[in-house]
């Protein structure tokens, strides 16, 4: 707890918490595992550059968000944290560019990481709880067209979310769990019914961390 009270120090002289929006706040737990006053969890850290990378948020975005998380611990942007996202963020760019690695497997990871952590006390008053969204619908589309379409509003309605799409007719999103949620899960099923045109979807809720046998359900590689 000593640690907890000089990170609450720290804050009180840094920028305000709200700096940084819900949606963004949902990555401290991500980073920081163990604790604003623990050690930085690199991997995660290479694991959310890729996705910018992926979903089309340039390097700049991602350095201006890590900004905003370091802000709210009270400390500056540390240069090798700096380096070691850019390295990350770079690589993925290529890989997608050049058609190679592209987000399906490594995006179902980031969902499934995201909704089966649990929020500690350390992070609980500024972290958002994680939910999964599932979007299904009937489907024989080959081109997988609506799949696409129902990918890009997801990460429309929800900045910030991991997003994956599956076989085609399901698209499963880790989400800010925050007041916004209800509006824009409405505004969601709204325009999917749109989208998807032939039939209607649902869009189930899921507040995380997801149960364990209900997870492997959901997180089967499918094809």
């Amino acid at each position: 707890m000593a640690g907890w009270k000089r990170w609450a120090a720290r804050r009180d002289t840094a920028r305000s918490a709200s700096s940084a929006p819900s949606d963004l706040r949902i990555h401290l737990p991500l980073l920081w595992p163990e604790g604003p006053d623990r050690p930085l969890d690199v991997a995660a850290l290479r694991a959310l550059s890729r996705e910018y990378a992926r979903t089309g948020r340039g390097v700049e975005v991602l350095l201006a968000d890590l900004d905003q998380l370091c802000a709210v611990l009270g400390m500056g942007t540390p240069s090798r944290m700096i380096e070691d996202s850019s390295v990350a963020w770079a690589d993925a760019f290529l890989d997608t560019v050049g058609g190679v690695g592209l987000e399906s497997q490594e995006s179902l990871e980031e969902v499934e990481r995201r909704v089966m952590r649990s929020v500690s006390d350390e992070w609980r008053q500024l972290v958002p709880s994680a939910q999964l969204l599932v979007i299904s619908w009937e489907s024989a589309d080959p081109e997988r067209s609506a799949l696409a379409r129902v990918v890009g509003e997801v990460r429309r309605v929800f900045p910030g979310a991991a997003v994956a799409g599956q076989a085609e007719g399901r698209v499963v999103a880790a989400v800010d769990g925050g007041a916004e949620l209800d509006r824009r899960t409405a505004l969601l099923r709204t325009r999917c019914t749109e989208l998807v045109g032939s039939t209607t979807p649902t869009v189930q809720v899921v507040p995380g961390p997801v149960d364990v046998d209900l997870a492997r359900r959901l997180f089967r590689r499918a094809g």
